[in-house]
């Protein structure tokens, strides 16, 4: 079975070097591993503000439901809205923005965009521009 490609960012820093970031979903940022994720990554502000969010989700649903008696307690739409916006931060936008935020942070460490690359993973992306394969050309890099 052969890998599907797809297509990362290159990113060169003067001393570090190239990093590749891949173009799309961040799988892995996902609610199962989001606090974990963001560690890895490096993205301590987005952590303690994920951590955050956490925490206002959970107080809502105690909030809005009575653990005690198991039953909804009624209380006003906005915070029913309120609550269900907070869930879809916490749960979808890691997925559809992990990777851009992995990029932000290499743009703020000094790297600069170089172009993009398809390869089967970061690490085939990144031998495609080191070796300077027919792949990927390195002349249009600036």
């Amino acid at each position: 079975m052969t890998q599907k490609m797809k297509e990362f960012k290159i990113y060169k820093h003067h001393t570090k070097g190239y990093k590749a970031v891949k173009v799309g979903i961040a799988w892995l940022a996902n609610p199962l591993f989001n606090p974990i994720w963001f560690l890895f990554r490096g993205l301590w502000s987005i952590f303690f503000f994920y951590s955050v969010l956490v925490y206002l989700v959970i107080s809502m649903d105690i909030k809005l439901y009575d653990y005690i008696n198991l039953n909804i307690v009624s209380t006003g739409d906005w915070l029913v809205w309120l609550w269900a916006g907070t869930q879809f931060i916490v749960i979808w936008l890691p997925l559809f923005k992990g990777n851009d935020w992995t990029a932000n942070k290499l743009i703020k460490k000094g790297y600069l965009f170089k172009g993009f690359v398809d390869a089967r993973s970061k690490k085939k992306a990144l031998v495609i521009v080191l070796e300077n394969k027919r792949y990927f050309n390195v002349s249009t890099l600036k």
